[in-house]
């Protein structure tokens, strides 16, 4: 072995492991674009899917609403006298059955959950009960399949409240899977099969394309094979349901194995042209040091390219695969010629000092060099560079890759986490308004609906009870919408901030005007920190500002315990901008409160995101916005807003701002 010439020796191997490492790589590429190509199809239905089950869902929640109040007088009728109106019920549920479509059947509960008409051939099961009870005491269900001895179902329920009555009473409705089952099926498309599963027993399949559990012909739990091939899942909203893919068991097999295998076969013809170098190595290197052209036409079978120049860069030899990065026809071209001929200025000044590092260790591997072609574009290229020095000249044999494929691997990873992330963030945003938006939008036509129908016969208070309630309702909904709009303008840009030099001293006094009567209301005590000996006239917009303190003061007020202390401090600070600390001024407002958890910290300026120990403002009229808004208009004034809370104790929110603001960093 010492004989050997070591550069052919080591450029064998550099052959071999990078040949290796391309052609699978190359493979691994075709299989993730086919992978994606069938992925982002069975996402595209499957999301359609699970919008149109919520969609469906959503108006049968609406729809039994609105028969509620349709049917107000006889079900305040059958409140009154169970025993003697059940003829009524069941005019109310051949009108429902009329109406709407997989009706069972509809029937009545009071306020703790307790039926109060005669149960109909045994559709109402204890999971029914179960339900019943829970929405009496939280006004809340999950829907979910209930089983008995004739059809499987699920219920849709809705309060029933009527002035007439001293509690409200429950509304409910039974429904069959046949229309989910028809949403499913219209999904299943591309070689996709949706099922609905139980979310406490996640291999149980509670709907699928044939039905319900009593309808399907195959197996209703799902096998543990089956289990590891599902490859979406996403909970369906207010239900106990998840809908699964579950794609074919040798989905993209048979197209695998053909990548697969003429990989193999790629490498294996790799190996045998290093098995025929290797043995040449071994019986004719010894004898003669000299690169023999016989040896080096296996060179020209890899796609790696290979080339060796002398220190004055000067090419000695190439392959054809060098081709590509010298941008000639014919090697000719650059053979005995400088390298600068081809190779940019910067990219030998590289070459060169690694040169000075191969002359002391033999060799250098893996290093990373710019090159910036004919047509403009730069691109990344790592070689490894070895000495041979058994001659009088020393020369430099160098394995050139091109990353670009190695690169677009990871690209195609990251393109595909980002497009399941950001369609994880629509979903929960689109979830949150349809929410928010529809609260407000129920009472105000919950209470239209009860005034023009009782417009005749209900006294003044009644009515100004009624117009009061769609005003709160009214003025919440205006507010969500202010909210919108001032978050999307934000976030695209289209809001401008108009600085001047104002007092924050005024700002946090005229908020604390606006707000008195709240505070009077609930007793509390504000105590302002004033310090004379700062300078509190900064550069800002003015109602932008009075806009964030306004909100940190209001979510102050409404949890700050009863007769409790909120705190308002300004003083001076710094901020750093590029490595410079620049004079800034904070405010802080510190209440008396349970406090926040830690692990909310991190999220609570994120849109509809609220601390568990706030979750209570969404009653005193928080939009769950705020916190976002404020943080926009902050980082619009190049500054900074946080949180902080001791936990049990108290919570503090704040911001920081320049004194001045810096130029061109908007």
């Amino acid at each position: 072995m010492k004989k050997l010439n070591q550069f052919v020796f080591l450029a064998v191997i550099f052959l071999l492991l990078g040949g290796t490492f391309i052609s699978a790589q190359k493979a691994q590429i075709q299989v993730i674009k086919l992978e994606k190509e069938v992925y982002d199809k069975s996402l595209m239905s499957f999301n359609l899917t699970r919008q149109r089950i919520e969609s469906y869902l959503n108006s049968l929640q609406d729809k039994i609403t609105i028969k509620s109040y349709q049917s107000a007088d006889k079900l305040r009728n059958i409140f009154l006298n169970p025993d003697d109106n059940e003829y009524l019920l069941k005019e109310i549920q051949e009108k429902v059955k009329n109406e709407l479509t997989n009706v069972n059947l509809s029937t009545l509960a009071n306020a703790q959950g307790e039926i109060i008409v005669t149960d109909f051939d045994g559709y109402i099961s204890e999971i029914c009960q179960t339900n019943l009870e829970n929405f009496s005491k939280n006004n809340q269900f999950e829907i979910r399949i209930h089983p008995n001895s004739e059809q499987y179902h699920f219920d849709i329920m809705v309060q029933y409240n009527d002035p007439m009555l001293l509690s409200p009473g429950i509304f409910f409705t039974s429904f069959s899977a046949g229309h989910l089952t028809k949403i499913l099926k219209q999904g299943e498309k591309d070689r996709n099969h949706f099922f609905l599963m139980f979310n406490k027993i996640p291999d149980l399949i509670e709907v699928s394309s044939e039905g319900d559990r009593l309808q399907m012909t195959r197996n209703t739990r799902l096998s543990n094979g089956e289990m590891k091939r599902i490859n979406i899942r996403k909970s369906i909203n207010n239900t106990s349901w998840t809908l699964v893919n579950l794609p074919p068991e040798n989905l993209l097999k048979k197209q695998k194995n053909s990548l697969y295998m003429r990989s193999i076969m790629e490498i294996l013809f790799l190996y045998f042209i290093s098995a025929i170098l290797f043995y040449g190595i071994y019986n004719e290197v010894a004898k003669n040091k000299k690169i023999s052209e016989r040896y080096l036409l296996f060179l020209e079978k890899t796609d790696i390219s290979f080339f060796v120049i002398d220190r004055k860069g000067i090419v000695q030899y190439g392959n054809s695969a060098l081709l590509k990065i010298a941008e000639v026809d014919e090697l000719n071209d650059i053979i005995s010629e400088s390298v600068l001929t081809w190779m940019d200025l910067k990219m030998w000044e590289q070459i060169q000092e690694s040169l000075k590092t191969v002359d002391k260790k033999g060799k250098i591997i893996g290093v990373s060099i710019k090159q910036r072609c004919k047509n403009g574009q730069l691109k990344n290229f790592q070689m490894d560079i070895i000495a041979d020095h058994s001659a009088k000249q020393i020369m430099y044999a160098i394995f050139c890759k091109d990353m670009s494929e190695i690169n677009q691997i990871e690209h195609l990873k990251f393109e595909r986490q980002a497009a399941v992330l950001s369609e994880q963030s629509k979903t929960e945003f689109l979830a949150n308004i349809s929410h928010e938006l529809r609260t407000p939008m129920h009472g105000i036509l919950s209470y239209a609906s009860m005034g023009v129908k009782r417009i005749n016969d209900a006294s003044k208070e009644q009515l100004e009870k009624y117009f009061t309630n769609i005003g709160i309702s009214g003025k919440r909904l205006l507010a969500l919408l202010n909210d919108l709009l001032d978050l999307s303008k934000l976030e695209a840009g289209q809001m401008n901030m108009s600085f001047v030099s104002y007092d924050l001293n005024l700002i946090v006094k005229d908020a604390l005007m606006e707000q008195q009567s709240n505070i009077d209301e609930q007793g509390l005590q504000v105590i302002f920190h004033i310090n004379d000996t700062i300078e509190t006239k900064i550069e800002l917009d003015n109602i932008r500002i009075t806009q964030v303190v306004a909100n940190l003061l209001s979510n102050a007020i409404k949890f700050t315990s009863e007769k409790g202390i909120i705190e308002i401090l300004i003083y001076s600070d710094y901020l750093t901008h590029q490595n410079i600390k620049t004079e800034a001024i904070s405010l802080s407002i510190k209440n008396d409160s349970e406090g926040i958890p830690e692990d909310d910290l991190e999220f609570i300026f994120g849109k509809f995101k609220q601390s568990n120990n706030m979750s209570s403002g969404t009653k005193k009229g928080s939009t769950g916005l705020g916190l976002a808004i404020c943080k926009e208009i902050i980082e619009l004034h190049n500054g900074i807003i946080f949180a902080r809370s001791e936990q049990g104790k108290s919570a503090t929110f704040v911001f920081t701002l320049p004194v001045k603001q810096i130029k061109n960093s908007l």
